[in-house]
């Protein structure tokens, strides 16, 4: 894995709001889905989503609400879907949806950059090398719905400031995949984990 930083715990907040994302695999880059192509989703059909807007690369959010999410703190709660289109790797796409209670819930997106949402278990200690294994194994559930991908992916992560900071190399991967990511600590669905944001940078 490389050498790394190595800290405690980041701090975050289970409950709402929350981040999650779903891969669209064999999607084209001039993926455009309306309304209807939201809803069927898996995850927002598996909870009989109401959409309105379209969505692709770049362009404005559609907006999603539903209910019946599992979890105590979220029965009875009619909730709110920012729905964006992102890039994912391995040439995929991905929806990354921020779900909040009644209101709108804003998150702020770096524009036609590639994006991966992976996770930390907060069973174990917080460092550069656990941060880099969440950017890989989300790197491969972007290539492949099982994550069995042959690979030779190597990181190395260096944590900046406190946990819910990191930048990461990446290599080993395709070409579109490896380079650097920047990852940043989110409110998540599993209370069991930390979810990271992982941004690549855009050279």
């Amino acid at each position: 894995m490389g050498r790394h930083d190595q800290r405690r715990h980041p701090r975050p907040s289970n409950g709402l709001p929350f981040l999650i994302s779903q891969e669209l695999y064999d999607s084209s880059d001039g993926l455009t889905l309306d309304a209807a192509g939201v809803e069927s989703t898996e995850y927002l059909g598996s909870h009989s989503a109401t959409c309105t807007g379209e969505v692709k690369v770049g362009s404005s959010p559609a907006l999603c609400t539903f209910t019946g999410v599992e979890g105590e703190e979220y029965a009875g709660k009619d909730l709110t879907a920012t729905v964006h289109l992102v890039r994912s790797g391995a040439g995929s796409h991905a929806l990354l949806m921020a779900v909040g209670e009644g209101e709108t819930t804003e998150v702020t997106l770096a524009d036609d950059t590639q994006m991966l949402l992976g996770r930390v278990d907060q069973g174990n200690e917080v460092t550069g090398e656990t941060i880099g294994a969440g950017l890989v194994e989300a790197a491969r559930m972007a290539d492949r719905p099982d994550g069995d991908v042959t690979d030779n992916a190597e990181v190395t992560c260096k944590i900046h400031g406190d946990e819910s900071h990191a930048v990461c190399q990446l290599s080993g991967l395709d070409e579109g995949t490896s380079g650097f990511w920047y990852a940043t600590v989110q409110p998540g669905i599993d209370g069991d984990s930390y979810t990271y944001l992982y941004t690549q940078f855009i050279e």
